[in-house]
């Protein structure tokens, strides 16, 4: 059997990636990836498609970047959707603390929630030799993630899942949360309960519908498309979603914000229109910002437990980064906590 190492030592046609040999060869490109470096992984059927694929199209591994990565840099990057939220702020003390104490250094980059522009922190990074990374993925099909791993770099997702690639994460149980707090507003006895949202074009949001609508169905509440409403996730977007619920004839009788920004945004809304939260109508959010406790009356919310997330992380990181092996669980599910307060009709203090 013929070993790839072996191959002519020709350049490789430019545009010839793993990918393209995986796609030649009808195999995934993990495939591709054990039969260059782990071949004993691969039955020889399948070795010989892949060497095939390899030979008909003149690829050559990477060994450039092969000898970067056996090279350890002591530095992880972290790329951030967006560094301005709550929730990525205490994820980056977070990653830099726990990776400090491991020896490690953390470089940063925010990917501003495009796709293009993470793929370019990526490459950079990877360019200047990080052992591994963390993710917070944009929306949007993020494969190219997929080859970057091939290539023998650690990386893994944290609060959302990658889109198009298999990359082990660590989430925030937006469903649980979602439940949770869908549940104590309808304990309250509210039934027609709004949602301002983002579109649900990341894992974190449709999950977040997803727990929405499970909670409503469990209640025996069937689930009102109108009754939500999304925006971009800004200040003045969450202001917009609130203003346009809030002035249909079937008022919501309590609204649920699934964006930082947005939430606030609903509080400016509710004082425009003279509504007084909870009695006019109730009101929660999620990400629990410093903030929730300074407005009148202090928002119940859902903590993401940011802390927890990163944390958990950067040790999978680091451990991959050291013994070589993946994260057995590729997804590791972190739950929220509900913290109640005034705003949805609880007394201060807790539930009645």
């Amino acid at each position: 059997m013929k070993d790839p190492r072996d191959t002519a030592r020709r350049p490789t046609p430019r545009g010839v990636s793993i990918v393209d040999v995986a796609r030649h060869a009808g195999v995934s490109v993990g495939t591709v990836s054990n039969v260059l470096n782990r071949p004993q992984r691969v039955n020889e059927k399948m070795r010989s498609q892949v060497l095939e694929a390899i030979e008909e199209l003149g690829f050559q591994p990477n060994t450039i970047a092969k000898s970067l990565r056996e090279r350890r840099t002591m530095t992880l990057g972290l790329v951030l959707s967006d560094i301005t939220t709550p929730f990525a702020s205490v994820m980056a003390r977070t990653v830099q603390a726990h990776a400090s104490a491991a020896g490690y250094s953390v470089v940063f980059a925010d990917n501003d929630e495009e796709v293009a522009r993470e793929k370019a922190a990526l490459a950079s990074l990877q360019r200047n030799g990080v052992d591994g990374i963390i993710l917070a993925p944009s929306p949007g099909d993020q494969g190219y993630v997929e080859e970057m791993q091939a290539n023998g770099w650690p990386i893994i997702a944290v609060n959302r899942r990658v889109q198009g690639a298999d990359v082990p994460a660590v989430l925030t149980d937006h469903f649980g949360g979602a439940v949770a707090a869908t549940e104590h507003l309808l304990w309250h006895g509210y039934r027609r309960i709004g949602v301002v949202s983002r579109s649900a074009d990341i894992s974190s949001i449709s999950d977040r519908h997803a727990g929405y609508e499970q909670a409503l169905a469990d209640a025996g509440v069937t689930f009102d498309p109108a009754l939500v409403a999304e925006e971009e996730p800004s200040v003045e977007g969450g202001r917009r979603a609130a203003h346009r619920l809030l002035a249909e004839g079937m008022r919501p009788q309590a609204l649920m914000s699934f964006s930082t920004a947005m939430t606030l945004g609903c509080v400016i809304a509710f004082r425009e229109l003279g509504l007084v939260v909870p009695d006019d109508i109730a009101f929660l959010g999620f990400d629990d910002a410093s903030w929730s406790v300074a407005i009148q009356p202090p928002v119940t919310s859902v903590a993401l437990r940011a802390e927890c997330i990163g944390e958990e992380a950067t040790k999978r990181l680091i451990n991959w980064i050291s013994t070589g092996a993946q994260p057995e669980e590729r997804e590791h599910i972190v739950a929220t906590h509900l913290i109640i307060r005034e705003s949805c009709g609880c007394p201060p203090g807790g539930v009645r």
